[in-house]
């Protein structure tokens, strides 16, 4: 039988082993979180060009309503 420090000691080191071991080894849902985050950002991305396309025409629509009243 082992003595209680020596047990608990092991454990210790064991769970700064596992500790060590998560810090270099990426989880499975890491990967699949860092996947959905470039979707992501590639969307807002996207919706980033629209919405400057659309304020352009809105510029644009806005500047021939008001020079073809004068």
């Amino acid at each position: 039988m082992t003595h209680p420090y020596e047990e608990y000691m092991r454990m210790k080191e064991l769970k700064a082993y596992n500790d060590m071991l998560s810090l270099h080894f990426c989880q499975l849902w890491v990967f699949a979180i860092k996947d959905e985050v470039k979707k992501i950002l590639n969307h807002v991305a996207e919706m980033k060009s629209e919405i400057c396309e659309l304020k352009s025409e809105l510029h644009r629509v806005r500047h021939e309503g008001s020079s073809s009243t004068y």
